[in-house]
């Protein structure tokens, strides 16, 4: 009787276990071997279905040669020990795809992937107007948690990216992302929110180093939201982001771009973050906006704390644009200038042949820049290349900020300089003269 008694008390556990969410499953229950040679995606594709958390064994290498069913749960976990996953140069690719696919049919609420080493192998598409092709597609996804994940891929492959979302929040920490495809399109996120109001992103302790034609990161509303309002708030600190720059292209780190119908509020801070371009192109961390008129854009602000911008182009010349181009906008639509602009605190730029900081160059543009307390080192211009004050709306405001540049003046609609020091490329102190017109503002930095 005592004995019954135990074994009724176990089986009780072991119901409670299960109808917790806490049983989980191995690939190696479905006969995958994970020694990197044999094809694993069929064991995979049973442990999806089982709607359980997925537990990969430390030491083993999973790969995939087959494609892997569309996540329909409301929960994807992989707690992944440190193994790793490869995408082979076998896997099929189409005309747009995503390797892990979560979810098409329900409104799933949380991915979680932890400890896993990713490489991807696949090589450029031989389809016909190729699309995207993702790592990971969340659809609607309430929270996603990316931790301790290691994710490679250095073949010839057009259009991949790391990750996709169409809403819901994101927290990232202790992550190592490598993408240098050297595609015509691709990127690390491309987060284009439809489904949630609110979204809140998190990322840390990461590094990223990439090098495709397309954003690193694109954070927006999709142009197709029915929303609303779409309120975006991004926090991403002790980062490090890297591009070689071989490869001429409409954004270096992060673009913020259209939200069509829906009034869009992205805020985004990054704080002790490390910034690092250098090669043949320059690159560009750059706001942008469609022009259409009737478009109610709302606000896009861009804050950095304690940042390193280390921007470097091989040679100078009429084309270079900048370490830090943006606020692209048609100055007839209705957003407002003090809606979108950067603010850079203690920080500071190291500039060689990249110029300006604060573009002008043929585009109609609006928007706020404010400097506090930065240093700024560059061997051209830093602030102006091309003075179109008659086509572009842009306030400029310095504080406590000291500048060693070739810079001669500065000429905006909206200029504030206060307590700043400007110094020659050999480091001689400069004086300055100010001069305030009917439609901008000049100062001279005299020799």
């Amino acid at each position: 009787m005592k004995n019954v008694c135990v074994f009724q008390i176990i089986l009780f556990l072991l119901f409670v276990m299960c109808t917790n969410g806490t049983e989980y499953v191995s690939p190696e229950m479905f006969g995958a071997l994970g020694d990197g040679i044999n094809n694993d995606a069929i064991a995979f594709n049973k442990c999806i279905k089982s709607g359980k958390t997925i537990k990969l064994q430390a030491g083993k290498t999973y790969k995939f040669d087959t494609p892997l069913n569309a996540i329909n749960h409301e929960s994807f976990r992989i707690e992944g020990n440190g193994a790793k996953i490869v995408i082979s140069r076998d896997y099929p690719v189409t005309s747009a795809m995503a390797i892990f696919v979560f979810s098409m049919d329900v409104n799933p609420k949380l991915m979680e992937i932890k400890q896993v080493d990713f490489i991807c192998l696949l090589e450029e598409k031989k389809v016909e107007n190729a699309g995207d092709t993702y790592l990971f597609l969340s659809k609607k996804c309430d929270k996603v948690i990316f931790e301790n994940l290691k994710f490679k891929a250095e073949k010839k492959f057009s259009n991949l990216t790391f990750f996709r979302s169409e809403g819901g929040d994101l927290f990232m920490d202790n992550c190592n992302i490598i993408l240098n495809t050297h595609s015509k399109v691709g990127g690390i996120f491309w987060l284009m929110n439809k489904s949630h109001e609110k979204s809140k992103i998190e990322i840390q302790n990461s590094s990223f180093e990439y090098e495709t034609k397309d954003e690193c990161m694109c954070f927006a509303t999709d142009k197709h939201c029915s929303l609303s309002h779409s309120d975006i708030d991004v926090t991403i600190k002790n980062c490090t982001f890297k591009t070689l720059a071989s490869m001429n292209s409409s954004g270096f780190i992060i673009v913020y771009s259209r939200c069509v119908n829906t009034v869009s509020n992205i805020n985004v801070k990054y704080k002790k973050c490390l910034f690092e371009s250098s090669g043949s192109s320059p690159r560009y961390i750059q706001t942008y906006q469609c022009g259409v008129e009737e478009y109610d854009f709302g606000s896009f602000n861009t804050f950095f704390y304690d940042c390193v911008f280390n921007f470097s182009k091989n040679t100078l010349d009429d084309f270079s644009e900048g370490g830090l181009v943006g606020l692209v906008y048609d100055n007839f639509n209705k957003m407002e200038k003090n809606k979108v602009g950067y603010v850079f605190n203690n920080c500071t730029f190291k500039l060689n042949n990249i110029f300006p900081i604060v573009g002008d160059k043929d585009a109609c543009r609006k928007g706020y820049f404010r400097f506090s307390n930065c240093t700024i080192t560059s061997n051209c211009r830093a602030f102006q290349k091309k003075y179109n004050v008659k086509n572009s709306n842009i306030s400029l405001e310095m504080n406590r900020c000291k500048i060693m540049s070739k810079d001669d003046e500065l000429t905006y609609k909206h200029l504030v300089v206060n307590s700043c020091i400007f110094y020659d490329i050999n480091g001689r102190k400069r004086s300055i003269k100010k001069e305030n017109r009917f439609d901008f503002n000049r100062i001279i930095i005299e020799r």
